[in-house]
Protein backbone atom coordinates (compact mmCIF):
# COMPACT_ATOMS: atom_id res chain seq x y z
CA UNK A 1 0.00 0.00 0.00
CA UNK A 2 2.78 2.23 0.84
CA UNK A 3 4.69 1.85 -2.98
CA UNK A 4 1.31 1.84 -4.33
CA UNK A 5 0.24 5.57 -3.18
CA UNK A 6 3.43 6.85 -2.86
CA UNK A 7 4.26 8.79 -6.38
CA UNK A 8 7.36 7.56 -8.79
CA UNK A 9 8.51 10.98 -9.86
CA UNK A 10 10.45 13.92 -8.35
CA UNK A 11 8.02 16.47 -8.89
CA UNK A 12 4.85 14.63 -7.77
CA UNK A 13 6.78 13.68 -4.22
CA UNK A 14 7.92 17.28 -3.66
CA UNK A 15 4.55 18.65 -4.24
CA UNK A 16 3.30 15.66 -1.70
CA UNK A 17 5.38 16.42 0.83
CA UNK A 18 5.15 20.40 0.43
CA UNK A 19 1.36 20.44 0.29
CA UNK A 20 1.10 17.79 3.03
CA UNK A 21 3.25 20.25 4.92
CA UNK A 22 0.99 23.19 3.87
CA UNK A 23 -2.20 21.11 5.13
CA UNK A 24 -0.52 20.34 8.86
CA UNK A 25 0.18 23.97 8.73
CA UNK A 26 -3.28 24.92 7.93
CA UNK A 27 -5.05 22.84 10.44
CA UNK A 28 -2.78 24.17 13.05
CA UNK A 29 -3.58 27.68 12.59
CA UNK A 30 -7.43 27.00 11.75
CA UNK A 31 -7.15 25.04 15.71
CA UNK A 32 -5.48 28.43 17.07
CA UNK A 33 -7.72 30.68 15.53
CA UNK A 34 -10.62 28.50 16.19
CA UNK A 35 -9.45 28.64 20.03
CA UNK A 36 -8.89 32.25 19.81
CA UNK A 37 -12.33 33.14 18.61
CA UNK A 38 -14.39 30.65 21.30
CA UNK A 39 -12.34 32.62 23.86
CA UNK A 40 -13.64 35.85 21.93
CA UNK A 41 -17.02 35.15 22.02
CA UNK A 42 -17.16 33.89 25.29
CA UNK A 43 -15.78 37.00 27.16
CA UNK A 44 -18.76 38.83 24.33
CA UNK A 45 -21.13 36.40 25.80
CA UNK A 46 -20.14 37.25 29.08
CA UNK A 47 -20.01 40.89 28.49
CA UNK A 48 -23.61 40.64 26.56
CA UNK A 49 -25.24 38.93 29.55
CA UNK A 50 -23.60 41.31 32.29
CA UNK A 51 -25.20 44.37 29.93
CA UNK A 52 -28.60 42.20 30.30
CA UNK A 53 -28.13 41.45 33.97
CA UNK A 54 -26.91 44.77 35.57
CA UNK A 55 -30.34 46.81 34.98
CA UNK A 56 -32.52 43.64 36.40
CA UNK A 57 -30.67 43.46 39.89
CA UNK A 58 -29.99 47.14 40.48
CA UNK A 59 -33.43 47.32 40.17
CA UNK A 60 -34.61 44.21 42.34
CA UNK A 61 -31.34 45.28 44.91
CA UNK A 62 -32.70 48.41 45.24
CA UNK A 63 -36.14 47.83 46.18
CA UNK A 64 -37.39 47.35 50.24
CA UNK A 65 -38.03 43.64 50.37
CA UNK A 66 -41.28 43.77 50.20
CA UNK A 67 -41.42 45.42 46.82
CA UNK A 68 -39.35 43.35 45.08
CA UNK A 69 -41.97 41.37 43.63
CA UNK A 70 -44.19 44.17 42.12
CA UNK A 71 -40.75 45.44 40.94
CA UNK A 72 -39.80 42.30 39.29
CA UNK A 73 -43.81 42.08 37.96
CA UNK A 74 -43.19 45.43 36.12
CA UNK A 75 -39.99 44.68 34.81
CA UNK A 76 -39.67 43.78 30.86
CA UNK A 77 -37.39 40.46 30.80
CA UNK A 78 -36.49 39.03 27.53
CA UNK A 79 -37.47 35.66 26.40
CA UNK A 80 -34.00 34.26 26.67
CA UNK A 81 -33.73 35.17 30.49
CA UNK A 82 -35.81 33.79 33.47
CA UNK A 83 -36.11 36.00 36.75
CA UNK A 84 -37.77 35.14 39.79
CA UNK A 85 -37.60 35.99 43.87
CA UNK A 86 -36.37 33.30 46.65
CA UNK A 87 -35.59 33.35 50.63
CA UNK A 88 -33.19 30.47 49.96
CA UNK A 89 -29.88 29.59 47.04
CA UNK A 90 -30.78 27.58 44.61
CA UNK A 91 -31.35 23.86 44.65
CA UNK A 92 -29.77 22.78 41.54
CA UNK A 93 -28.11 19.28 39.92
CA UNK A 94 -26.10 22.02 38.05
CA UNK A 95 -22.16 21.63 37.74
CA UNK A 96 -21.22 25.19 39.49
CA UNK A 97 -18.39 27.12 37.37
CA UNK A 98 -14.93 27.37 38.24
CA UNK A 99 -12.97 29.98 39.99
CA UNK A 100 -11.77 31.36 36.54
CA UNK A 101 -14.79 31.75 35.16
CA UNK A 102 -16.87 32.77 38.20
CA UNK A 103 -14.18 36.04 38.17
CA UNK A 104 -14.66 36.60 34.49
CA UNK A 105 -18.17 37.05 35.11
CA UNK A 106 -18.06 39.38 37.75
CA UNK A 107 -15.41 41.12 35.45
CA UNK A 108 -17.81 41.38 33.10
CA UNK A 109 -20.77 42.40 35.85
CA UNK A 110 -18.37 45.76 36.83
CA UNK A 111 -17.48 46.96 33.37
CA UNK A 112 -21.35 46.78 33.23
CA UNK A 113 -21.38 49.40 35.56
CA UNK A 114 -22.66 47.05 38.71
CA UNK A 115 -20.18 49.79 41.60
CA UNK A 116 -22.89 51.02 43.80
CA UNK A 117 -21.84 49.36 47.11
CA UNK A 118 -25.61 49.84 48.35
CA UNK A 119 -26.85 47.23 45.83
CA UNK A 120 -23.58 44.70 46.09
CA UNK A 121 -24.19 41.27 46.49
CA UNK A 122 -22.54 39.39 49.20
CA UNK A 123 -22.69 36.07 47.90
CA UNK A 124 -23.03 35.01 44.44
CA UNK A 125 -23.08 31.56 42.91
CA UNK A 126 -23.18 30.52 39.02
CA UNK A 127 -23.88 27.15 37.52
CA UNK A 128 -23.78 25.86 33.99
CA UNK A 129 -26.18 23.37 32.43
CA UNK A 130 -24.54 20.33 30.52
CA UNK A 131 -24.66 20.00 27.32
CA UNK A 132 -26.05 23.50 27.28
CA UNK A 133 -25.55 27.04 26.96
CA UNK A 134 -28.22 27.48 30.02
CA UNK A 135 -26.44 29.74 33.00
CA UNK A 136 -28.33 30.18 36.43
CA UNK A 137 -27.41 33.24 38.23
CA UNK A 138 -27.66 33.82 41.90
CA UNK A 139 -27.15 36.63 43.93
CA UNK A 140 -27.71 36.74 47.81
CA UNK A 141 -29.54 40.57 47.78
CA UNK A 142 -28.99 43.12 49.95
CA UNK A 143 -31.39 43.05 53.51
CA UNK A 144 -31.80 39.12 53.03
CA UNK A 145 -33.11 37.24 49.72
CA UNK A 146 -32.08 35.52 47.03
CA UNK A 147 -32.02 36.45 42.92
CA UNK A 148 -32.21 33.77 40.26
CA UNK A 149 -31.46 34.79 36.91
CA UNK A 150 -31.74 32.06 34.46
CA UNK A 151 -29.98 33.22 31.13
CA UNK A 152 -29.78 30.70 27.62
CA UNK A 153 -27.68 32.78 25.34
CA UNK A 154 -26.80 32.06 21.75
CA UNK A 155 -24.26 28.92 21.38
CA UNK A 156 -20.61 29.87 20.91
CA UNK A 157 -19.91 29.19 17.11
CA UNK A 158 -16.75 29.69 16.14
CA UNK A 159 -17.67 28.86 12.20
CA UNK A 160 -20.54 31.17 12.27
CA UNK A 161 -18.66 33.44 9.42
CA UNK A 162 -19.89 34.01 5.93
CA UNK A 163 -16.67 34.60 4.61
CA UNK A 164 -14.20 33.24 6.86
CA UNK A 165 -14.82 29.54 5.21
CA UNK A 166 -14.91 31.08 1.81
CA UNK A 167 -11.82 33.08 2.43
CA UNK A 168 -9.60 29.99 4.15
CA UNK A 169 -10.35 27.67 1.15
CA UNK A 170 -9.82 30.68 -1.50
CA UNK A 171 -6.08 30.76 0.20
CA UNK A 172 -5.92 26.95 1.06
CA UNK A 173 -5.97 26.67 -2.57
CA UNK A 174 -4.23 30.04 -3.90
CA UNK A 175 -1.48 28.07 -1.70
CA UNK A 176 -1.75 24.67 -3.26
CA UNK A 177 -1.59 25.81 -6.73
CA UNK A 178 1.65 28.05 -6.43
CA UNK A 179 3.45 24.93 -4.73
CA UNK A 180 2.36 23.02 -7.46
CA UNK A 181 3.85 25.40 -10.42
CA UNK A 182 6.54 25.76 -7.91
CA UNK A 183 7.80 22.78 -7.71
CA UNK A 184 7.11 22.28 -11.49
CA UNK A 185 9.50 24.91 -11.80
CA UNK A 186 12.31 23.36 -9.95
CA UNK A 187 11.92 19.89 -10.79
CA UNK A 188 11.94 21.27 -14.73
CA UNK A 189 15.73 21.00 -14.94
CA UNK A 190 15.70 17.40 -13.84
CA UNK A 191 13.53 16.45 -16.50
CA UNK A 192 15.45 18.22 -19.07
CA UNK A 193 18.47 16.44 -17.77
CA UNK A 194 17.06 13.01 -18.24
CA UNK A 195 15.91 14.24 -21.54
CA UNK A 196 18.84 15.12 -22.97
CA UNK A 197 20.75 12.01 -20.94
CA UNK A 198 18.32 9.64 -23.37
CA UNK A 199 19.12 11.45 -26.28
CA UNK A 200 22.64 11.13 -25.74
CA UNK A 201 22.47 7.60 -25.79
CA UNK A 202 20.57 7.38 -29.11
CA UNK A 203 22.91 9.92 -30.98
CA UNK A 204 26.34 10.75 -29.22
CA UNK A 205 26.30 14.34 -31.23
CA UNK A 206 23.09 15.47 -29.86
CA UNK A 207 22.68 18.61 -28.75
CA UNK A 208 24.40 20.26 -25.58
CA UNK A 209 22.21 21.41 -22.89
CA UNK A 210 21.47 25.46 -22.13
CA UNK A 211 23.99 26.41 -19.27
CA UNK A 212 21.53 29.12 -18.06
CA UNK A 213 19.46 29.08 -14.80
CA UNK A 214 20.32 28.79 -11.22
CA UNK A 215 23.68 28.14 -9.99
CA UNK A 216 22.99 24.48 -8.90
CA UNK A 217 21.75 23.57 -12.87
CA UNK A 218 23.91 25.86 -14.84
CA UNK A 219 26.61 23.84 -12.65
CA UNK A 220 24.86 20.06 -13.30
CA UNK A 221 24.40 21.45 -17.30
CA UNK A 222 28.02 22.48 -17.72
CA UNK A 223 29.40 19.21 -15.85
CA UNK A 224 26.94 17.60 -18.45
CA UNK A 225 28.25 18.82 -21.77
CA UNK A 226 31.82 18.20 -20.18
CA UNK A 227 30.82 14.46 -19.80
CA UNK A 228 29.10 14.69 -23.42
CA UNK A 229 32.51 16.11 -24.86
CA UNK A 230 34.55 13.55 -23.17
CA UNK A 231 32.39 10.41 -24.96
CA UNK A 232 32.36 12.00 -28.27
CA UNK A 233 36.11 12.38 -28.16
CA UNK A 234 36.51 9.09 -26.51
CA UNK A 235 34.17 7.55 -29.96
CA UNK A 236 36.23 9.34 -31.91
CA UNK A 237 39.40 8.73 -31.05
CA UNK A 238 38.70 4.61 -30.70
CA UNK A 239 36.96 4.93 -34.38
CA UNK A 240 40.02 6.26 -35.70
CA UNK A 241 42.34 3.93 -33.86
CA UNK A 242 39.94 0.78 -35.50
CA UNK A 243 40.10 2.78 -38.91
CA UNK A 244 43.72 3.13 -38.92
CA UNK A 245 44.06 -0.75 -37.90
CA UNK A 246 41.67 -1.70 -40.39
CA UNK A 247 43.30 0.52 -43.33
CA UNK A 248 47.09 -0.90 -42.49
CA UNK A 249 47.13 -4.31 -43.29
CA UNK A 250 45.46 -3.83 -47.16
CA UNK A 251 48.10 -3.01 -48.26
CA UNK A 252 50.64 -6.06 -47.34
CA UNK A 253 47.63 -7.76 -47.92
CA UNK A 254 47.23 -7.02 -51.73
CA UNK A 255 51.66 -7.17 -51.91
CA UNK A 256 50.77 -10.98 -50.78
CA UNK A 257 47.89 -11.48 -53.69
CA UNK A 258 50.29 -10.69 -56.09
CA UNK A 259 53.04 -12.12 -55.20
CA UNK A 260 50.54 -15.14 -54.32
CA UNK A 261 49.78 -15.35 -58.05
CA UNK A 262 53.70 -16.09 -59.53
CA UNK A 263 53.52 -19.24 -57.45
CA UNK A 264 53.54 -22.10 -59.71
CA UNK A 265 51.60 -25.24 -57.54
CA UNK A 266 48.27 -24.36 -57.91
CA UNK A 267 46.92 -25.99 -55.39
CA UNK A 268 49.08 -23.66 -53.01
CA UNK A 269 48.18 -21.00 -54.95
CA UNK A 270 44.63 -21.24 -54.50
CA UNK A 271 44.88 -21.98 -50.87
CA UNK A 272 47.09 -18.80 -50.19
CA UNK A 273 44.78 -16.70 -51.92
CA UNK A 274 41.84 -17.98 -50.07
CA UNK A 275 43.60 -16.85 -47.16
CA UNK A 276 44.57 -13.50 -48.30
CA UNK A 277 40.70 -13.21 -49.02
CA UNK A 278 38.92 -13.84 -45.76
CA UNK A 279 41.87 -11.77 -44.52
CA UNK A 280 40.29 -9.05 -46.34
CA UNK A 281 36.72 -9.67 -45.32
CA UNK A 282 37.73 -9.98 -42.12
CA UNK A 283 39.14 -6.47 -42.36
CA UNK A 284 36.13 -4.91 -44.30
CA UNK A 285 33.91 -4.67 -41.40
CA UNK A 286 36.64 -2.63 -39.55
CA UNK A 287 36.92 -0.75 -42.52
CA UNK A 288 33.30 0.21 -42.89
CA UNK A 289 32.81 0.69 -39.30
CA UNK A 290 35.57 3.68 -39.34
CA UNK A 291 33.49 5.22 -43.01
CA UNK A 292 30.14 4.89 -41.25
CA UNK A 293 30.64 6.30 -38.16
CA UNK A 294 31.83 9.88 -39.92
CA UNK A 295 28.39 9.99 -41.64
CA UNK A 296 26.74 12.95 -40.20
CA UNK A 297 23.07 11.35 -41.12
CA UNK A 298 20.91 12.25 -38.22
CA UNK A 299 19.24 9.28 -36.04
CA UNK A 300 15.61 8.33 -36.45
CA UNK A 301 12.91 6.63 -36.10
CA UNK A 302 12.89 3.71 -39.07
CA UNK A 303 10.66 0.66 -39.25
CA UNK A 304 12.67 -1.95 -39.62
CA UNK A 305 9.96 -4.55 -40.55
CA UNK A 306 9.02 -2.41 -43.37
CA UNK A 307 12.79 -2.18 -44.68
CA UNK A 308 13.01 -5.69 -44.64
CA UNK A 309 10.19 -6.02 -46.52
CA UNK A 310 11.78 -3.24 -48.96
CA UNK A 311 15.14 -5.50 -49.26
CA UNK A 312 13.04 -9.01 -49.53
CA UNK A 313 11.29 -6.77 -52.53
CA UNK A 314 14.10 -5.92 -54.46
CA UNK A 315 15.58 -9.26 -53.88
CA UNK A 316 13.21 -10.29 -55.90
CA UNK A 317 12.88 -8.53 -58.26
CA UNK A 318 16.49 -9.33 -59.26
CA UNK A 319 15.98 -12.72 -59.06
CA UNK A 320 12.67 -13.55 -60.06
CA UNK A 321 13.35 -17.41 -59.68
CA UNK A 322 13.95 -17.29 -56.30
CA UNK A 323 11.10 -14.70 -55.20
CA UNK A 324 8.89 -17.37 -53.76
CA UNK A 325 11.60 -18.65 -51.23
CA UNK A 326 11.59 -15.06 -49.81
CA UNK A 327 9.47 -14.42 -47.31
CA UNK A 328 9.12 -12.59 -43.49
CA UNK A 329 7.89 -13.80 -40.83
CA UNK A 330 7.61 -11.32 -37.50
CA UNK A 331 6.02 -8.63 -35.85
CA UNK A 332 4.24 -6.31 -38.30
CA UNK A 333 5.60 -3.39 -37.20
CA UNK A 334 8.88 -2.44 -35.01
CA UNK A 335 10.31 1.10 -34.64
CA UNK A 336 14.28 1.34 -34.15
CA UNK A 337 16.14 4.69 -33.97
CA UNK A 338 18.68 4.28 -36.62
CA UNK A 339 20.14 6.50 -39.90
CA UNK A 340 17.52 5.42 -42.40
CA UNK A 341 19.88 6.22 -45.71
CA UNK A 342 22.94 4.43 -44.26
CA UNK A 343 21.64 1.41 -43.09
CA UNK A 344 20.07 0.60 -45.93
CA UNK A 345 22.74 1.42 -48.28
CA UNK A 346 24.93 -1.08 -46.12
CA UNK A 347 22.06 -3.94 -46.28
CA UNK A 348 21.74 -3.63 -49.81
Amino acid sequence: MRFSLWPRSLAARTAAVVLSGLALVQIAGLTIHTLDRIDIQRIAQVRDLSLRIVPLYRAIASAEPEDRPAVLAALHVLAMITVHLSDTPPVTTMPELSRGQLGMFRVGLYSAGLTDPHVRWSEQLLYRAPHSNQILHAFHLPRGGWLHIDTDPDPIRPWHSPTFLAAFFLMTLTAAGLTIWAVRRLTAPVRVLAAAAEALGRDVHAAPLPEDGPTETATAAVAFNTMAARIRRFVTDRTEMLTAIGHDPRTPITRLKLRAEFIEDDDLRTRMLGDLDEMATMVAPTLAFGRDSRVTEPVSPVDLVELVRTILDEAGDAHPEAADQLSYRGPPHQTIHARPVQQFSLWR
